[in-house]
């Protein structure tokens, strides 16, 4: 695990920025997750229109975990809060 159990809904903003990097081929750092509206984690965020304010080497140690549940055929969200 790369993070504490977390309650709030964070965990939710870090796996949404990385879909929209890894499936979406969207910018996470410019891009605001209202774009990708129709994904299944955006009904659990809070932050809906700001974009990634966790910087670069965040966002690629996510894009990374993301990149790699997709590759052991695991699209959904849960593989992404365990890999968290």
């Amino acid at each position: 695990m790369l993070i504490p159990v977390v309650t709030s809904s964070d965990v939710y903003s870090y796996i949404a920025y990385a879909r929209m990097g890894v499936i979406y081929h969207l910018n996470p750092l410019t891009a605001i997750p209202l774009q990708i509206g129709a994904d299944p984690v955006f009904r659990h965020l809070y932050w809906t229109r700001q974009p990634s304010i966790y910087g670069p080497t965040w966002i690629a140690i996510t894009y990374f975990l993301q990149w790699l549940a997709l590759s052991f055929g695991l699209p959904g969200i849960l593989s992404m809060i365990l890999a968290l």
